[in-house]
């Protein structure tokens, strides 16, 4: 999970956080997809007085894949010029409850 809060994302923005994550999800013969990479998700918060405006929320297979999958190259990515928007704090959570409504889709 990697929370941030700009004010509001531009559309200059938005493509340099879809190239963050394509630093770990491209693949083919010039860039291989990270291994352990299952997926992420951006989601915005809908409240204005929220703690964090964005939360980057990826899945991986193991804490040594996301660890090496955020090495130098990725760090590099994100201290570039016009990130500070978006101080990059990656950390793992582990799920410790899960829940669905009664006939919601598995």
């Amino acid at each position: 999970m990697n929370p941030s809060h700009p004010d509001s994302m531009t559309s200059a923005d938005t493509r340099s956080w879809k190239r963050s994550g394509s630093s770990v999800s491209r693949h083919g013969p010039a860039r291989p997809r990270s291994p352990g990479y299952l997926g992420h998700t951006l989601q915005q918060a809908v409240a204005p007085d929220a703690r964090y405006r964005y939360v980057n929320v990826a899945q991986w297979r193991s804490a040594d894949d996301f660890h090496a999958a955020h090495g130098p190259g990725f760090r590099a990515l994100v201290t570039q010029p016009g990130w500070e928007k978006f101080p990059s704090q990656p950390a793992l959570y582990q799920v410790v409850n899960h829940a669905e409504a009664e006939g919601s889709p598995a």
